[in-house]
């Protein structure tokens, strides 16, 4: 299921721009699904 995929990589290229977030806090489990797949495909393993 690709929910809201681009808005979930446009936020995380905004917020990976420069310093890493040290939290990101998501309203809904399948959005916090979404941006842990996007942060594993930029190599950044959740939950370091």
């Amino acid at each position: 299921m690709d929910f809201a995929e681009p808005d979930v990589r446009e936020a995380l290229d905004v917020w990976c721009h420069g310093n890493l977030p040290t939290a990101i806090i998501a309203v809904e489990g399948i959005v916090a699904m979404r941006l842990i797949e996007e942060l594993e495909l930029r190599g950044i393993h959740v939950p370091e």
